[in-house]
C-alpha cells in the first residue's frame, strides 16, 4: 500500500487509542475559556500562571496591544470561563415608540429566561434599535444545556413561529369543512381569554394585544367549531403553534436570536445599522473630492451621517457648495453582510420641523459596493479599493423618493459603501444607514503570551469547537452537523500527486501519527450524496452545508479556524528597533537607552524622537519592528485533529517558558461561523531535558547504498528536577536495514550498551520484524537484557521511523550531560535528507520533546563540529539515474499455480524526485511487444514494494488475461521527473 493508504490504516485501526497517545494525566493544562482556568480575556485562577497582553505590528513603526486586532471579535462577554447565552433582538419601530416598545420585548423576554434552572444572572442593554441579554448559568451546566433552555424559553413567545403539524387531519386536508379567521385587539394581557390565542403583543399607550381565533364550519352536518390561533398555512403542512398561558408573544416582526458566547467573530443582528458599528471595527467615512469644506469640520459632518440620532447638521451640498462629482466612501473595517442601505434628508424618517429640508434629497446619483478584496495601498499606507472593483447595486438618474432605501438581496458581503451624486442639483444626507446580518467574514484572535514560570516540555493541543449556521437557525456541535442526504469524510493524503481527483478543499499541516511522528500530509474532504431520483451515490471533492443535487459542489465547508502556536524564552516575541538619525547607513539596535542589557521597549519606542536642539542633541528615532526570531519561534503550521478526543501534539519549540496561541476564523457564508468553546494545551514541568542536541553521521554517503549511521543525542541535564527520557524516536526517509547497537555515555565512561544486529524484515503481510544474530526471527516490539541486566528495545519500526527504548537517560546530582548513540543501517533517496528525532519520557504519559540540530559529538574522522547537524546529502545523486535499485524476486518464477513461486514480486527505490514523477512498469518478450502493463501512477523518492502498492507483481499472464510461454521476458520500469527520464530493464524466467 501507499504511504497515504498506510496513513489510513493507522488512523482507522488505532482511532480509539492512539488519538489519545498523549493523555493529561501526567500533564499540567493551561486551560482556555468555558470550563478553564483561564478566561479568553486572560484572567487566571492560577497563581503559578501569568498572562501578559500581546503586542501585535500594525505597520512598520507601529504595534497595538490587545488579542483581537481590527476588533473583529467582542470580547466584551468573555471575561468569564462559566457558560453563557446571549439574546439579540433587533426592534424595528417608528424612534417615538422605540422606547417602549423595547421595554417591552426585553420584559417578556426576561420573564421567560428568568425561571430556567441554573440560570445565575441576567444582564440587559440596549444600542439603539438592539436589545441584548446576556444569560450566565452555573458552572455544571454546560453549554448546550444552557442553549437550549434559553433557545426553548425564547420559540415560545415567538410571533412568527410555525411548526409541522406532526400527525392527523389539518383544516385545509378536509374538504367538508369552511373556516375563517377572526381577530380581536385587548387592551390588556390579562383580558385574554383561553378561545384566543396567537397573540402579538405591542406596546401603544401600554400593552396590548391583538389575538386571533379560527371558526369552521361543516358543510355536512352544519356544526360550528372554533379553536384559538390561526388559520393554517398554505399547503395544509403548517399550522400556528398555539399561545402558552394566557397567548402572550414578541410583537409581529421581532425575531430574537439566541446565540451561545465564545471565541467566534464579531456578530450583527439582522436589521442592526452596522455603520454606527465601523469606527469599532476600524472603518471610517470620507468624502475624498471635498475640498472646499475644513478638513475638521468635515471629518464632524461625515461622523454624524453615522453617528445614531440629531438631526442639527447634515452632510450639504448646496448653494456655494457644488454637488456634482461629490462622493462619500464608508468603509466598514471589515466584510460584514448587507442587506439593506438607507440615506435621507433631514425631516423625514427624524421629525425635524425645525430643519424643514426633507425636499432637498438627492435626485441623481449611483450606489457602489465592494467585498474588501483585491486591496492596494494608497498614499497613506491605507489599503483601498479601486474603483473599477466596486458593483453597482443602484444608478438613478430621475430619483424622486426622499427616503432611498434600497434592498440589497441576496444579502452579501460588503466592506465599503460609495455614493456619488451625478447632477448638479443641491442635496444633503442627515443619515447613511446600512443594514446587515452574520458574521463577520474574516478576524484573528491572538493570546496573551503565558509565562509558566519556568521551562516546560509541550504536550498536546486541542479545542472544543462548534458551528453556528444561522441559515437554517442551526447552532449544533461539529460532531453532529451531518446532512440527512449528503456525508462528509476526511483523509490524509502524503502528496498533492496522490489526491484523487474526488477529493478536494485540501491544506497541508503537521500531523503526529503514533509509531511515527511528525509528517507533513495534505488533508482533504470528500462528500457522497444520494441522488433522490434514482438513489445512486455521487461523490464531490470537498464538504457540503446542505443537500446537493448539482452536478458538481458549488459550496465548501461554511466556515473554518486555523490554530497556531509559537513559543519563546521572553515575555514578548516582537523586538523594537532605534536608530540613529545622524548615521544613515548605521545598523539599527534593539536596547534600551535605559539599560543596555535590556530589550527596547513598547512605550520607550515610542516616546523615541529626535532633538537636534538638546545639549546634547538626542538623535535617536524609531526603527523598525520585527520578529525576536532568535528567543522565539516563527508560528507553527496550522494544527489538524486539534478538535478530536486527546488532541494532537505540540509542534512548537519546546522547552520553552513562554507559549501563545492563535486562531484564524475563515466565513464563507455570512450566516455561518465557528465558535471555540476552550482551547487546552498541555505541557510537562520540568521538561524532559534542557536541550537535545543531536547529529548524524556520516553526513554525505551515495544514493541508496546502504549506509551505517550513528546518531548523537547530547542531552543538556542542568535545569533542577528535569526528568531525563527512556525511548527516542528517529525519523526515517525509508524503512531501516538494520540496528545494531546503543549506548549511553557519560563523558568517558559507557554506563549502558547493548548490541542488538538486528536485521528488519518483513513478514507475509509486510509487517516489521526483526532477525537476531544467526536467523532468531522476533515479531515487534523486541527487548533484550544487556550483561549488566539493563533492558533495551526496539519497540517499532515502518516506514517512515523508528523508536527504541532503553535505560532512563537522567541527570546526576548538581546537573550534567549524558550521550546517547544509536547505531542503525538505511538509505537516502534524495539529495538532502533530515533525520528529526524525538526523545520521549515513557512513564509520564504525553512527555516529548523533539532535538535540536547541532554538534552532538566527535564521531568519526571528517566530523567537524561546524558542520554538524541531522541532514545527509547525496551529492552524487544529482549525475546518476532516477532509478536507485530495481529488483524481482523470485526470479525465475513458476506461475503454474501450485502455490509455490506463482507471483513475482518487484521492488525498486526512486531517487532524486521532490515533485511527483510519473511512473510506468510494462513486460516485453524478446521481440519488444508489450506483454503487459503492471503499474502506472505517481511517485516521490521512496522505496515501494508490494507492502506499499500491492499492484507490484505479476502473475505471469498477459493484457488478455492468458498464461504467457515459458521464456525470458523484459520488465522495464521508466520515470518521468521534471527535467529528466530514467529506464531499466531486468530480465527475468518464465517456467513451468
Amino acid at each position: 500500500m501507499n504511504f497515504a493508504n498506510y496513513l489510513r490504516l493507522i488512523l482507522l485501526a488505532t482511532l480509539a487509542t492512539t488519538l489519545c497517545v498523549l493523555p493529561t494525566a501526567a500533564l499540567d493544562t493551561l486551560r482556555v475559556g468555558i470550563g478553564g482556568n483561564v478566561s479568553w480575556t486572560g484572567e487566571t485562577t492560577r497563581d503559578d500562571l501569568v498572562s501578559i497582553l500581546p503586542e501585535y505590528k500594525v505597520n512598520r513603526q507601529f504595534t497595538d496591544i490587545g488579542n483581537v486586532p481590527g476588533n473583529l471579535i467582542d470580547l466584551s462577554n468573555l471575561q468569564v470561563v462559566t457558560p453563557r447565552v446571549l439574546v439579540k433582538t433587533v426592534v424595528d419601530v417608528e424612534p417615538e415608540l422605540l422606547a417602549g416598545q423595547l421595554a417591552l420585548v426585553e420584559q417578556l423576554l426576561l420573564d421567560q429566561i428568568e425561571p430556567l434552572e441554573g440560570v445565575t444572572q441576567i444582564g440587559t442593554t440596549a444600542q439603539g434599535f438592539l436589545s441584548v441579554i446576556l444569560v450566565d448559568f452555573a458552572p455544571e451546566v454546560t453549554l448546550d444545556e444552557a442553549m437550549n433552555r434559553v433557545e426553548a424559553a425564547v420559540d415560545a413567545i415567538r410571533s412568527t413561529q410555525v411548526v409541522r403539524q406532526a400527525e392527523g387531519e389539518t383544516e385545509a386536508d378536509n374538504p367538508n369543512l369552511e373556516c375563517r379567521e377572526e381577530s380581536r385587539r385587548f387592551d390588556s394581557t390579562v383580558d385574554i381569554t383561553d378561545d384566543w390565542g396567537d397573540c402579538e403583543t405591542i406596546f401603544q399607550n401600554g400593552i396590548r394585544a391583538d389575538c386571533y381565533q379560527t371558526i369552521c364550519r361543516n358543510l355536512t352536518t352544519g356544526d360550528q367549531t372554533s379553536r384559538p390561533g390561526r388559520l393554517q398555512a398554505g399547503g395544509g403542512k403548517l399550522v400556528a403553534r398555539r399561545a402558552i398561558q394566557q397567548g402572550l408573544k414578541l410583537p409581529a416582526g421581532t425575531d430574537p436570536v439566541v446565540l451561545p458566547v465564545g471565541l467566534s467573530p464579531d456578530h450583527v443582528a439582522r436589521g442592526e445599522n452596522v455603520a454606527q458599528r465601523a469606527l469599532g471595527w476600524g472603518g471610517r467615512i470620507t468624502a475624498p473630492a471635498i475640498k472646499d469644506v475644513a478638513a475638521a469640520d468635515l471629518e464632524a459632518t461625515l461622523l454624524e451621517l453615522i453617528a445614531p440620532g440629531g438631526a442639527e447638521d447634515a452632510f450639504s451640498r448646496k448653494g456655494i457648495f457644488g454637488a456634482l462629482g461629490t462622493f462619500i466612501v464608508l468603509d466598514l473595517g471589515s466584510p460584514i453582510g448587507v442587506n439593506r442601505i438607507r440615506f435621507y434628508p433631514r425631516n423625514t424618517v427624524q421629525n425635524a420641523p425645525q430643519y424643514p429640508f426633507q425636499n432637498d434629497f438627492i435626485r441623481q446619483f449611483e450606489l457602489l459596493l465592494h467585498d474588501g478584496q483585491d486591496l492596494v495601498l494608497d498614499g497613506t499606507g491605507r489599503l483601498v479599493p479601486q474603483l473599477e472593483d466596486f458593483k453597482i447595486l443602484l444608478r438613478s438618474t430621475g430619483n424622486e423618493d426622499q427616503v432611498v432605501d434600497l434592498q440589497v438581496q441576496p444579502a452579501r458581503p460588503v466592506r465599503f459603501v460609495r455614493i456619488k451624486s451625478t447632477s448638479s442639483f443641491p442635496y444633503e444626507i442627515d443619515e447613511l444607514e446600512v443594514y446587515g446580518q452574520g458574521f463577520i467574514g474574516s478576524s484573528r484572535y491572538i493570546s496573551h503570551v503565558y509565562d509558566l514560570g519556568g521551562p516546560a516540555t509541550w504536550g498536546n493541543i486541542s479545542w472544543q469547537a462548534r458551528l453556528i449556521d444561522l441559515r437554517s437557525g442551526l447552532v449544533a456541535d461539529l460532531d453532529e452537523a451531518l446532512n440527512q442526504d449528503c456525508t462528509t469524510q476526511r483523509d490524509t493524503f502524503s502528496t498533492a500527486a496522490d489526491v484523487p481527483d474526488d477529493w478536494g478543499e485540501c491544506d497541508t499541516a503537521s500531523l503526529y501519527l503514533p509509531g511515527q511522528g511528525y509528517t507533513t500530509v495534505w488533508m482533504c474532504f470528500q462528500t457522497a450524496c444520494r441522488d433522490n431520483t434514482t438513489g445512486d451515490i455521487i461523490r464531490y471533492p470537498g464538504q457540503t452545508a446542505g443537500k446537493r443535487v448539482a452536478a458538481k459542489p458549488t459550496v465548501g465547508e461554511p466556515s473554518q479556524i486555523l490554530v497556531r502556536t509559537r513559543t519563546g524564552n521572553d515575555p514578548n516575541p516582537l523586538l523594537y528597533y532605534r536608530r540613529d538619525v545622524q548615521r544613515i547607513g548605521e545598523d539599527e539596535r534593539s536596547t534600551s537607552l535605559v539599560d543596555l542589557e535590556a530589550q527596547l521597549g513598547r512605550d520607550e519606542y515610542l516616546s523615541l524622537a529626535p532633538d537636534l536642539e538638546a545639549s546634547p542633541p538626542r538623535v535617536w528615532d524609531k526603527g523598525e519592528i520585527g520578529e525576536d526570531l532568535e528567543n522565539w519561534s516563527p508560528w507553527s503550521a496550522p494544527y489538524l485533529r486539534g478538535d478530536q478526543e486527546g488532541g494532537t501534539p505540540i509542534i512548537s519549540p519546546g522547552p520553552r517558558r513562554y507559549i501563545q496561541f492563535a486562531i484564524d476564523f475563515l466565513n464563507d457564508d455570512i450566516d455561518a461561523t465557528k465558535l471555540v468553546e476552550q482551547l487546552s494545551i498541555e505541557y510537562l514541568q520540568p521538561p524532559i531535558a534542557d536541550d537535545l542536541i543531536a547529529e548524524i553521521y556520516p553526513r554525505e554517503v551515495e544514493v541508496s547504498e546502504s549506509v551505517n549511521f550513528t546518531y548523537a543525542v547530547r542531552a543538556l541535564m542542568n535545569i533542577e528536577g528535569v526528568k531525563g527520557f527512556d525511548t527516542f524516536e528517529i525519523r526515517t526517509p525509508t524503512r531501516v536495514l538494520g540496528i545494531d547497537r546503543i549506548e549511553i555515555v557519560d563523558g568517558s565512561d559507557t554506563i549502558a550498551e547493548q548490541v542488538l544486529n538486528a536485521d528488519v524484515i518483513l513478514d507475509q503481510r509486510g509487517v516489521p520484524m526483526v532477525r537476531i544474530g544467526e536467523g532468531q526471527v522476533q515479531q515487534l516490539p523486541y527487548s533484550t537484557v544487556s550483561a549488566v541486566g539493563d533492558t533495551f528495545a526496539i519497540q517499532t519500526i515502518t516506514d517512515r521511523n523508528f523508536i527504541v527504548r532503553f535505560p532512563q537517560v537522567e541527570p546526576v546530582e548538581g546537573g550534567s550531560e549524558r550521550l546517547l548513540k544509536i547505531y542503525f543501517r538505511g538509505q537516502v533517496l534524495l539529495y538532502s535528507t533530515l533525520f528529526r528525532g524525538q526523545a520521549i519520557l515513557s512513564s509520564q504519559p504525553g512527555s516529548i520533546q523533539r532535538i535540536t540540530p547541532g554538534n552532538a559529538a566527535l564521531l568519526g574522522e571528517g566530523d567537524l563540529p561546524t558542520a554538524s547537524g541531522i541532514t545527509v546529502l547525496s551529492p552524487g545523486i544529482t549525475e546518476g539515474s532516477l532509478v536507485g535499485s530495481f529488483a524481482l524476486e523470485p526470479n525465475p518464477f513458476t506461475p503454474n499455480g501450485d502455490g509455490i513461486n506463482d507471483q513475482l514480486e518487484l521492488r525498486y527505490d526512486i531517487v532524486a524526485v521532490t515533485r511527483a514523477a510519473k511512473v510506468q512498469i510494462q513486460v516485453f518478450d524478446l521481440s519488444g511487444r508489450l506483454v503487459h502493463t503492471i503499474y502506472e501512477g505517481t511517485d516521490l523518492s521512496g522505496r515501494y514494494d508490494r507492502t506499499s502498492r500491492p499492484e507490484l507483481s505479476w502473475d505471469g499472464r498477459a493484457q488478455g488475461g492468458t498464461v504467457v510461454p515459458p521464456g525470458i521476458y523484459l520488465i522495464y520500469i521508466e520515470v518521468k521527473g521534471d527535467s529528466k527520464a530514467n529506464r531499466r530493464a531486468v530480465p527475468v524466467a518464465v517456467a513451468y
